[in-house]
């Protein structure tokens, strides 16, 4: 800015970037039996080291609004990993909430979870607002499917979900288990959701791993209307990991497509009628 003042005005283009939104889990109860001056001490200590590894990733903070963190990766700074240095950035953050946690349990405070979407593609970059004030920030699709994305972990009960082309990006840099089909509220073209899981070489518990391969067959047989065969395989994978989100809410859908009448052309694709 201070090399280049003329770029202080209003006004964006359009790139490719990826954007992260990331959510406190159950905060606005936990602000019912607190001060604003409690609540604003707890956020700002957990802002601070969200932030650092925001910024150690190469990131921009865009926004802070209230207990959700929105942060932009490839902008200003062009940086062609930036799917990949966002999805780092998620991990890091999962691993710092983890440790953060266990230092608020001696305190009182009670547990620490979030729910982190992140999705990438064409958006408008830049400045925007009023000649009073104005800030730098994204705006577009992308951007909106993304905080939908971290609204939908509410549903699959899952900490980190990416969407489709982040994934397309990504390649096996990182560990990801595709969760879904589906077309979210106020748009038309399904999307492919995954589940963040870890770095590449991530090492899971066992159970874990068959429950991984369990629910990739389990999906498999679901968008080809088997139901039955479905509906037990998201059974053994509950078996092997009992609060595994996903499989529950899929075993679910499974008793529930059986009675619904479907399209010839029908891709697997769930619409969500409402706004997770």
């Amino acid at each position: 800015m201070l090399k280049d003042p003329e770029r202080l005005k209003l006004g964006g283009e359009e790139r490719v970037l990826s954007v992260l939104f990331t959510d406190l889990a159950g905060f606005t109860r936990y602000s019912e039996n607190y001060t604003p001056a409690q609540i604003m001490g707890v956020l700002s200590e957990y802002y601070d080291r969200m932030t650092e590894l925001v910024f150690a990733s190469r990131g921009m903070i865009a926004t802070y609004v209230g207990d959700e963190l929105m942060a932009i990766f490839g902008a200003p700074v062009a940086q062609r990993d930036h799917a990949k240095l966002a999805c780092a950035a998620a991990l890091a953050m999962r691993d710092a909430r983890h440790v953060l946690a266990l230092e608020w349990a001696k305190l009182g405070r009670p547990p620490l979870s979030a729910r982190t979407g992140i999705n990438s593609g064409p958006m408008l970059v830049g400045n925007y607002g009023s000649k009073y004030r104005f800030n730098y920030s994204v705006l577009g699709d992308s951007v909106n499917l993304a905080s939908r994305l971290e609204q939908l972990n509410k549903v699959y009960r899952t900490d980190i979900m990416i969407g489709e082309q982040t994934a397309d990006l990504i390649g096996s840099t990182f560990r990801l288990r595709e969760l879904d089909k589906v077309q979210v509220m106020g748009r038309t073209q399904a999307l492919q959701i995954y589940e963040l899981l870890g770095v590449a070489d991530a090492v899971l518990p066992p159970a874990r791993e068959q429950m991984l391969v369990r629910y990739a067959a389990a999906l498999k047989a679901y968008r080809g209307r088997r139901w039955d065969e479905a509906s037990e395989l998201f059974r053994q994978c509950l078996d092997l990991c009992p609060d595994d989100g996903p499989s529950s809410v899929m075993g679910e859908r499974c008793r529930m497509m059986r009675d619904k009448s479907l399209p010839e052309n029908w891709d697997g694709a769930f619409e969500h009628l409402v706004k997770a």
